[in-house]
């Protein structure tokens, strides 16, 4: 794990992992005294913690390391960059990058063309993080998958030997014991009788670390996979190129935090023809949204904002279905270029804090008191007045007498309430007392 890690010194596969993994230790204050003492607790320093060396690419660190690897961290300085990483390795691929043998993120297309959408230095950006092709093919490399696989197991198989032996942990003997375990549970390839060692309670492998600290992918050792691994692989391989042919979509999402709120944009950027994102593509490529597009409002605290096309092949499909009742009028040809879906604040959402309400809870709460909201852009108003008719018309014809239709008026504004009858009340438990639907049709 690198600190501060910036496009130029970031190698373009470069991969994260902290599931049941990689740590990031990051120490600070006093460096201790030439006497071996601490300024704080006058406790002897074990100098055993500090390493100093190079790595195999020859990079020189300095850095703190325990045994167990709870306490992790090497310190260098490549081209006036400072490295601050929990793995060797990361140092290495590091200097790669500086020395020009590996590819840095920012030369890649993937970067320019997100970089190109978020320019560098917008003042609504915190951070920008990259999913490139180079990166998920990492990801689902053999190596990287087999490892993540023998990492997986191997954590299993020292988790259930610390169960078994949890009470016989006192001396030497212990180590003894584990050998019977390994000749009866699943190990992966490099566990052996003399990779095991322990202490303060812990089962510690060379090869894989233990339960605090497991070693990273990066760092294990070349190896050839096992004839069940080969099959496994495979079979992931097969089902995941079935959706990604040639190329993995490359993925970038900007994040912008303030003392109000976090905002996040992601961008998907399809590199094959035949994705499963053409139909969304299809539906959105041909109208922009503009900054006031979907009514923003500060009140929102969810909104979601769409580009569509009603020309497209859902809404000619649902306009089909909806001519068999009978109704010419196609209650599609009012759309504009978008529409939104909002969850304002309310009182509600207090309420249900206070009340410890759960989302599984809602629906006996009262699912009608959600403040959710539609809007949508129309191309003719004239067009409105005929597809709202004709969806009335709709509901009363195929669900008589359940609905109630009255036009109230708000701050000289007016609009049209549905409610359900009492009738309809009576068998509606489920969605509380209070559903109410209101819609207007508003100038802009």
């Amino acid at each position: 794990m690198v600190v501060g890690l910036t496009p130029k010194s970031a190698s373009a596969g470069e991969t994260f992992y902290f599931l049941t993994a990689d740590q990031i230790e990051i120490t600070s204050g006093e460096w201790p005294d030439p006497e071996g003492r601490a300024a704080d607790d006058e406790q002897p320093v074990d100098w055993r913690r500090l390493v100093v060396g190079e790595t195999a690419g020859g990079v020189a660190f300095s850095g703190v390391r325990t045994p167990d690897r709870s306490v992790c961290s090497y310190l260098a300085t490549i081209d006036g960059t400072v490295v601050v990483t929990n793995s060797p390795v990361q140092l290495d691929r590091i200097a790669s990058v500086a020395e020009g043998t590996l590819t840095a993120l920012a030369d890649i297309d993937d970067f320019t063309f997100f970089r190109d959408r978020y320019p560098l230095g917008a003042e609504e950006e915190t951070g920008l993080f990259v999913l490139s092709d180079a990166f998920i093919r990492r990801l689902c490399s053999p190596r990287w998958r087999i490892g993540a696989s023998r990492r997986t197991r191997a954590a299993a198989i020292l988790s259930e030997m610390k169960m078994r032996h949890l009470s016989e942990f006192v001396g030497a003997q212990e180590i003894e014991k584990l050998k019977v375990d390994l000749k009866v549970l699943p190990v992966p390839p490099g566990m052996g009788e003399g990779d095991l060692s322990s202490a303060d309670g812990e089962i510690r492998s060379a090869t894989y670390g233990d339960m605090g600290f497991l070693t990273p992918i990066s760092e294990l050792k070349q190896f050839k996979a096992t004839s069940p691994e080969v099959r496994a692989y495979n079979w992931f391989r097969n089902g995941y190129q079935r959706a990604w042919t040639n190329a993995f979509d490359p993925i970038a999402l900007r994040l912008g935090i303030d003392d109000k709120q976090i905002e996040a944009d992601l961008t998907v950027r399809p590199l094959s023809r035949a994705t499963d994102y053409r139909e969304l593509i299809a539906q959105t490529h041909r109208n922009d949204l503009a900054p006031d597009s979907g009514d923003p409002h500060p009140e929102a605290l969810l909104h979601f904002v769409m580009a569509i096309d009603p020309s497209r092949e859902p809404f000619e499909e649902v306009s089909s279905f909806l001519s068999n009742f009978g109704r010419p009028v196609n209650p599609y040809s009012f759309l504009g270029n978008w529409f939104s879906v909002f969850i304002d604040d309310d009182p509600m959402w207090t309420e249900m804090i206070e009340d410890e309400i759960t989302m599984e809870d809602l629906f006996d709460y009262g699912v009608g008191g959600i403040p959710i909201g539609l809007s949508v852009e129309t191309s003719n108003p004239l067009k409105v007045v005929g597809a709202l008719a004709a969806l009335r018309g709709i509901i009363e014809s195929s669900a008589p007498g359940m609905t109630r239709w009255t036009n109230p008026e708000h701050d000289g504004t007016k609009f049209v309430t549905i409610t359900p009858t009492e009738q309809t009340r009576q068998q509606m438990d489920v969605l509380g007392e209070e559903l109410e639907l209101h819609y207007a049709t508003l100038p802009g």
